[in-house]
C-alpha cells in the first residue's frame, strides 16, 4: 500500500467510521502522535482517548487530501474535514496538516496541526472570533 492510500484508510476507518481500534492496528506501539495536545506527545493508548473525545463532540466527518506529498518513509498532506455537531447537527468544516512517517504501513511518527480554535468556535465551545480577539490582547472569559 502507498503512502497516500495508507492515510485515506486512516481517515477513513478512525474518523469516518469511528473506528478506534485501527489505532492500535496502524500505530507502532512506540509511536507518537505530536501537535494535537499542546506540549504532549501522545502514544497510541491516548490517542485512542483524544481521538475518542473529538468523535463525541462530532460525526459523520469527511476527510479530503487537499494536497499530498511523499519522499522516502515521510508523507505530508493538508486536509479538509467537515463534519457535524453531535448536539446540533450543525456543519463544522476545519483544516488540518500532518507530517508523518509510515514504514511497512504502520504509522511511526507523527506530526499534526488542526484548526482547533475555528473548530471550538463552531461548536460553541469558544466565543466567536476567538483568534482575533486574542490578536488584539484581549482575554477570553
Amino acid at each position: 500500500m502507498d503512502k497516500r492510500e495508507f492515510l485515506e484508510i486512516w481517515y477513513r476507518r478512525v474518523w469516518e467510521e469511528e473506528d478506534l481500534s485501527a489505532i492500535s492496528e496502524m500505530f507502532q506501539p512506540d509511536t507518537l502522535a505530536r501537535g494535537l495536545v499542546d506540549g504532549a506527545h501522545v502514544g497510541p493508548e491516548e490517542f485512542e482517548a483524544f481521538a475518542g473525545a473529538m468523535l463525541q463532540l462530532v460525526g459523520n466527518a469527511k476527510i479530503c487530501i487537499e494536497r499530498f506529498i511523499e519522499q522516502g518513509d515521510w508523507l505530508a498532506a493538508v486536509v479538509s474535514i467537515k463534519a457535524e455537531d453531535r448536539n446540533t447537527a450543525k456543519p463544522v468544516a476545519i483544516t488540518g496538516q500532518t507530517f508523518a512517517k509510515v514504514i511497512d504501513g504502520v504509522l511511526v511518527e507523527s506530526y499534526n496541526h488542526l484548526d482547533s480554535i475555528g473548530f471550538y468556535e463552531q461548536l460553541g465551545l469558544m466565543p466567536e472570533n476567538s483568534f482575533e480577539i486574542c490578536l488584539m490582547g484581549e482575554t477570553i472569559g
